[in-house]
């Protein structure tokens, strides 16, 4: 493997409303969900992390969105269509601002190298991650 050339980037903000497909796909009975009489939770998930990002597009951030009652399990790349800005080539961060907001759902923040952040065990999260 060749050096790697680490840059420093901005991720500007962006947002994912969860809710709107929960709604559409949730409501099938494909997926085995029943939501009659149930309690849905809304959460919102503020997270502002500076991760060390690969230049050469190596390196990405997935969320991965889940509900164990249903086996029902999805992914989202977060990064696809982002703007990324440079702000130093000698500064080896992202800063990645996004707000996640889901109902009922279990979500995990996935970073490059494998560490997995759990939104619903905050031992596992910076302190500079906000649930609530």
């Amino acid at each position: 493997m060749g050096r790697q050339d680490w840059t420093a980037m901005r991720l500007s903000s962006f947002r994912f409303v969860w809710s709107l497909l929960v709604g559409l796909l949730g409501a099938g009975s494909e997926l085995g969900v029943s939501r009659v009489g149930a309690q849905v939770e809304e959460t919102t998930i503020e997270v502002d992390l500076q991760l060390a990002f690969q230049s050469d597009g190596g390196a990405g951030v997935r969320v991965t969105f889940s509900r164990a009652a249903s086996g029902f399990d999805a992914s989202l790349l977060v990064m696809e269509n982002a703007i990324l800005h440079r702000i130093a080539p000698d500064q080896p961060y992202l800063i990645w601002d996004v707000e996640i907001t889901f109902i009922g759902y279990d979500v995990s923040v996935q970073l490059p190298g494998g560490v997995v952040l759990d939104a619903l065990n905050r031992t596992n999260f910076p302190s500079n991650v906000l649930k609530r």
